[in-house]
Formats: C-alpha cells, structure tokens, sequence
C-alpha cells in the first residue's frame, strides 16, 4: 500500500465530504474539476481550524502530524483528530445547508439594509426555499386545460430548464371555481415561463403537517 496517497486521503476526507454534501443538496449546477478540488481544501481547512479551536478549548493538543512513506502517520492519537475534524466537517455541512437553502445570509444582509437583492437564484428558488408559511399552500392555474389545482406543497425542482411541483391532498377546480376532485398526490410540471401560482395563505389543515 502506498501510505503517501493513502495519507494524503484521510487528510483531504473531511473537506471532501463537506464538499459532496453542499453540491449534492445546496448547488444548483455540476462544479467544474477546479470548484471541487477549491471547495474541498477550503472546507477541509475550515473543518481542522474549527477542531483545533474545539480541541484548544478542550485542553486537548492538537498535533499535526508529518506525512512520511510509512505507517507512523496512521497512529491512533493522529486518526483521533481526523475522526474528530471529519465529525465537524458532517456538522458544518448541515449547517451550511441551513445557511445557503433558507438563504439565512441574504436575509441578514437585507435586514440591515445592506442589499436588496434576494441572491443569484430566481424567484422560483427563493419563493419556494422561504421559511414563510405562506408558500406552502398553492393554487396553480393552468388556462390552457382550464383547472386550477390545489394543494401542500410538498417537493419542487431546482431545475433551471423546467418548473415541477408534488402537490399532497390536491383539489381540482375548473376556472370558475367549480370543484371537481381531489387526490392524495399530485405531479405538476410546467415549462418555466408556462406556470401560474397563488399563495391563498389558507389555515392549515387538521391533522396536515
């Protein structure tokens, strides 16, 4: 085994899972080779720093090891901090979900009056990422088969080419407000400049959640 690429794996591990989890769950396009290999270091960078605080408090010392081309890297006090800074790594990488997906940044920035702009997403993103109860509920109007549904939102895409929704407990209505039927789930999907959607802002449902 050669223990120089096998070292160099363990150290890149927090960084790289930090990394994978964000694209997976936060970025909205696939990163270039060189996004994914910046992102990995900053993010593992940022995952040791913040063990070595933690371990700093803590009284505990923190020893950063020499890669060397035998086992003497693998030694349990060593695999102890990458264990630990691997565990921050999956923490931070929640909290960074939070951060990005509920746009905690941009409504901080807004609040102070230091931006008005809600980020690079569309409308769509930023309406359906809200915190607000109000975008839970919709009605999408659909003139060309002449219905109007209406339901929980449950699921939305975060695609740029195409608008999809899963609506839970739908109702179906024709245009003039005449109901027609319901079903548990329902599929929408709408080119991206075809869809029109009301937030009625209704009382929650007994028993919905």
């Amino acid at each position: 085994m050669d223990y120089f690429f096998f070292q160099l794996a363990i150290i890149f591990l927090p960084g790289l899972l930090w990394e994978r989890i964000a694209t997976r769950y936060a970025l909205k396009r696939a990163p270039s080779q060189f996004e994914i290999v910046l992102r990995t270091f900053t993010f593992g960078l940022a995952a040791y720093a913040l063990t070595f605080t933690i371990y700093g408090v803590l009284g505990i010392d923190f020893i950063i090891p020499e890669i060397k081309r035998d086992a003497g890297f693998l030694e349990r006090r060593f695999l102890g901090q990458f264990a630990a800074a691997t565990a921050v790594s999956l923490v931070c990488a929640v909290l960074w979900l939070y951060l990005i997906n509920y746009k905690i940044a941009g409504h901080f920035l807004r609040k102070i009056g230091a931006t008005k702009s809600f980020g690079q997403e569309d409308v769509w993103d930023f309406a359906f990422n809200s915190p607000e109860p109000a975008v839970e509920y919709v009605y999408v109007r659909d003139y060309g088969k002449q219905k109007v549904f209406s339901g929980w939102v449950r699921a939305f895409s975060e695609s740029s080419d195409a608008r999809e929704l899963l609506l839970r407990d739908v109702q179906v209505f024709d245009l003039d407000g005449q109901f027609l039927y319901e079903v548990p789930l329902m599929y929408i999907g709408r080119k991206r400049d075809d869809v029109d959607i009301e937030f009625p802002v209704p009382e929650r449902q007994k028993g919905s959640t």
